[in-house]
């Protein structure tokens, strides 16, 4: 399985007009600060294919904040399918962010790490 990780920040997303799928991803962009959009897409390591009904949770572990963990829901109106949800992120301050996926069918759960620093 390949796990393709994205980060985008909330304010960019706020940016899109009321109503359009952007901006109604999860209940709408959160307000505030720090706020962050993260993305996982998953494609079968041999046909390229991508994995719906998988479940996807991220934790993230970042100095200064207590760890958070979040289900990732999936994201259809995205081009292929994939899964997100917004975290919140101190600015230029390391992450790590472990993104944990169990397809559907399997017992097993795989794990990925990535380890961004937020703008």
């Amino acid at each position: 399985m390949e796990i393709r990780f994205g980060l985008v920040a909330a304010k960019r997303l706020r940016s899109y007009a009321p109503g359009t799928p952007e901006s109604l991803m999860h209940g709408g962009v959160p307000t505030g600060d720090g706020y962050y959009h993260v993305n996982v897409s998953l494609f079968d390591a041999t046909s390229h294919a991508a994995i719906t009904g998988a479940a996807v949770e991220v934790e993230v572990r970042q100095a200064g904040s207590e760890t958070q963990t979040k289900v990732l829901e999936l994201v259809k109106q995205l081009k292929p399918a994939s899964y997100g949800h917004y975290i919140q992120l101190v600015p230029r301050t390391p992450a790590t962010i472990t993104v944990r996926v169990r397809k559907p069918g399997s017992d097993r759960t795989a794990e990925a790490r990535f380890t961004p620093i937020p703008e």
